[in-house]
């Protein structure tokens, strides 16, 4: 789902929760790509914040390059 429909969602629906994660691939050493992977859900999180002006309590989750869907 692209972000922008995601603030569509959020805004007419401000009740939400909503579960950000962020992935990359194995090619990388395991400490950088959960540094990454962080990297990548903060982004996201940041970005709606400032669209949406969303509430920021979150719980983080962060996950290795084992957990596939």
């Amino acid at each position: 789902m692209s972000l922008n429909k995601v603030v569509k969602v959020l805004k007419e629906h401000p009740t939400i929760k909503l579960a950000i994660n962020a992935l990359t691939d194995h090619k990388g050493r395991d400490s950088y790509n959960l540094k990454l992977s962080y990297k990548r859900a903060a982004s996201t999180v940041n970005f709606l914040v400032k669209i949406v002006l969303i509430k920021t309590d979150y719980n983080q989750k962060v996950m290795d390059n084992l957990n596939h869907w």
